[in-house]
Order: structure tokens, then C-alpha cells, then sequence
């Protein structure tokens, strides 16, 4: 028998063991369950090339000079001229809708010498822009133009292609779904450790300005990655003799793109760091935070809130969350935090009570009391660095 547990009552014992075993049980599985996770097969659909007609950049939310999208507002101007009209079923609107969006303008064309004295046209790109179309009116410029899929399944490629003059090319996407660990799993994943003991092909006929695209089949998995690798299957013509004729190769349209499809979660995990006088925080930018933090003080907490926030943003949060943790040690319910985090500026503060067992009794029982806490809420792999030291 641990000291620890000396003198305990017989139900404290049992469930200060059985909490025991389901932390190792549960570390087990978390630390497993990514290798099952991440094994699943590449999916393949295809889908023709649309010529654009009459095209006018800016009645397409184009800037033809650049070939970027200004605006999610011209996004969408975009995608009712060419996704809505193939599929008129489609909602636009939703708030699930999800659109990655590649213009590639195609530039000049280069004469290279291969093969000896063979001489080869191509046609090098010019410019290219990725976005992330969603029509929530909070989804600003910098979300437009980053990597963030906020967890849905209803996700839809757009690629455009402008100012093709050297002649047949076939448009190739290959798209693949990764199922992977969420976010605030991963973090929890961390704490334990400080605890002793698919394939999507978009083919296309060749046009010289065109857009093609179609629904991602995500098969619900998530969270998960979305990577795009732009390709064209290109007619290459060769200028001198013997080979006149064009010839088909693979090339590449730019580097492959990577989206982070998760969402929103009512729980994530957290350091809670007690804080005893103001002297003990520094400034960092506009953001407090500890100036040293002890790990033994620490609690590994959960904070749980409503509505779901994405906690891969960080950031501070206005409204209150709740807030348990235990203590970081091979008896984690010595110390158990019940409290409630806010951080509206500044830091993420807590504020609550700690249930403390007592040093044993002249009779060897150990009782427990409240004790009031006030403390900064940190990222888990602060205490990871700061355990590591």
C-alpha cells in the first residue's frame, strides 16, 4: 500500500484505483487509435471541363490581370456562374457549404531543347490562387484565403483555368481524405503523457478558358485532411524534326494544398496554472501569461463550453467556460479543481475551489476541504516544456 493511499477509507482506495487504471487504459487508446484512424482508401470521380464563353473577369469575380478573387462576396458571384448553373440543386447559402477554389492563369510560352536538337513548346503557368469559400458572413478575408474546413461534409472543389493559347491539356485533381486525430484529443494525449506510470481525379476537355469541379466526397471523415494535387495532362508539340506531332505528358499545375477539415468542439484541454500575486505574470504582447510554471502546482484541466469553439484558433474567450482538473500526480483526485474560465482580455483566468485531501490524522483518516484558487488558463504544451526542463 502507497503512502498515498495510507489510512484512506476503503471506497476512496477503490476509486482512486479504478481512476488509475482508466487513465492507463484510456492513454493506451489514444496514443493507438491514430494508426487505425489514418488507413483509409482513396476515392476517384471525374468531371469535364466547362468552357467559359465571352469571359469577363469581373463579371465572374475575377481580376483578370492577376487572376485572384478579391472577396469571398466575389467568390460567390464565381461560384453562382458555375457550380450553381451545373447544379442548380445546390445551396449556395448553407452554412455547411464549403468551396476550395484554385484560378490558375496560364503565362507565356517557352520554347526548351530536350533530347539533343528537339525543341519542345510549353506553356509555362503564369499565376495561381487557393481559397476557402464559406457564405457565413463572419468568414473574413483571412479565412478566405487560409486552409480551415470548420467540420463538414459538404465540401466542393472549383478550379478555373484562364488564358490557355498553347493548345489541348487535360486538367487533373487528385484529391485525398485523411482521417486524423482531433485537435483537443491530441492535447489530452499530451497530458496523459505528463502522468507518471482518398484519391479524387477531375478530368476535363481541353478549352482555353474553362472551370470544372464537383461535391468531395469527405465520407464523413472527420476531422481530416483535404490535400489537392493540381495536375495537367499536357500536349506538348516538338518544333523540329523527327517528332512533330503533339505528345501527351504529365505535369505538374503547382504544389500539392493541404486542408484541415475540423470543427467546433464543446470540450478541450488545458493547463491550469494557480496564481497567488500579479508579480507572477509577464506580458507578452497584449497576453499574460506565467512566468514560470511548476508542474507540480499544475492541474490537467478540461474546459467545457457552449456554443463549441474551435480550438485550434486559441485566442481568448468572452463567454465563461467550465473548468475541472486534477492534479498531475499517480493520485490525481488529491487535488480536484472545480472552477469556471473567462478571458475577455488579457489572459484566460479561472476562478474556483479546490477539494484537498489532508495529510492523515492522528487516527490515519484523511479528510478533505475547499480551498479557493485563482489561477491562468495555458496551453497544454506550456507544461509539457516546462515538465521537459
Amino acid at each position: 500500500m502507497t503512502a498515498a493511499l495510507y489510512g484512506a477509507r476503503p471506497f476512496e482506495r477503490e476509486l482512486e484505483e479504478t481512476m488509475r487504471r482508466v487513465a492507463i487504459v484510456l492513454a493506451l487508446w489514444l496514443v493507438s487509435a491514430p494508426c487505425v484512424w489514418a488507413q483509409n482508401p482513396d476515392q476517384v470521380f471525374s468531371a469535364p471541363l466547362n468552357p467559359l464563353a465571352d469571359f469577363r473577369g469581373p463579371e465572374f469575380g475575377i481580376d483578370e490581370d492577376s487572376g485572384a478573387i478579391p472577396t469571398p462576396q466575389d467568390a460567390a458571384t464565381l461560384i453562382l456562374r458555375t457550380l450553381k448553373v451545373k447544379y442548380p440543386f445546390l445551396d449556395t447559402t448553407a452554412d455547411d457549404f464549403y468551396c476550395l477554389i484554385h484560378v490558375l492563369k496560364w503565362g507565356a510560352v517557352d520554347k526548351e531543347a530536350t533530347d539533343g536538337d528537339v525543341v519542345v513548346e510549353r506553356q509555362k503557368v503564369g499565376s495561381q490562387h487557393w481559397y476557402v469559400y464559406n457564405p457565413k458572413s463572419n468568414w473574413g478575408l483571412a479565412e478566405f484565403q487560409g486552409k480551415r474546413i470548420l467540420g463538414s461534409p459538404n465540401v466542393w472543389i472549383l478550379f478555373v483555368h484562364l488564358n490557355n493559347t498553347s493548345g489541348e491539356y487535360t486538367p487533373k485533381y487528385e484529391i485525398t481524405v485523411t482521417k486524423k486525430r482531433p485537435a483537443n484529443v491530441d492535447k489530452l494525449v499530451e497530458l496523459l503523457r505528463l502522468v507518471p506510470s482518398t484519391g479524387v481525379l477531375f478530368g476535363a476537355v481541353p478549352v482555353t478558358t474553362g472551370w470544372g469541379g464537383g461535391r468531395i466526397d469527405t465520407k464523413k471523415r472527420m476531422p481530416a485532411d483535404l490535400t489537392v494535387v493540381p495536375k495537367a495532362l499536357v500536349q506538348v508539340r516538338y518544333m523540329t524534326e523527327p517528332r512533330t506531332r503533339p505528345v501527351e505528358q504529365s505535369s505538374s499545375l503547382g504544389d500539392a494544398q493541404v486542408f484541415d477539415n475540423e470543427g467546433r468542439y464543446w470540450w478541450d484541454v488545458a493547463a491550469a496554472i494557480p496564481i497567488k500575486r500579479a508579480s507572477e505574470l509577464s506580458s507578452t504582447g497584449d497576453v499574460l501569461a506565467p512566468k514560470e510554471i511548476d508542474r507540480y502546482a499544475a492541474f490537467g484541466a478540461i474546459t467545457l463550453h457552449w456554443p463549441p469553439i474551435d480550438v485550434k484558433q486559441g485566442g481568448l474567450s468572452a463567454i465563461p467556460a467550465g473548468v475541472i482538473g486534477l492534479d498531475l500526480t499517480d493520485t490525481p483526485t488529491d487535488r480536484v479543481l472545480v472552477g469556471v474560465g473567462w478571458g475577455p482580455a488579457f489572459a484566460n483566468f479561472y476562478v474556483g475551489g479546490v477539494n484537498v485531501k489532508l495529510a492523515p490524522d492522528a487516527t490515519g483518516e484523511r479528510k478533505r476541504e475547499w480551498q479557493g484558487t485563482f489561477g491562468v488558463l495555458v496551453n497544454v504544451m506550456s507544461l509539457v516544456k516546462a515538465a521537459k526542463k
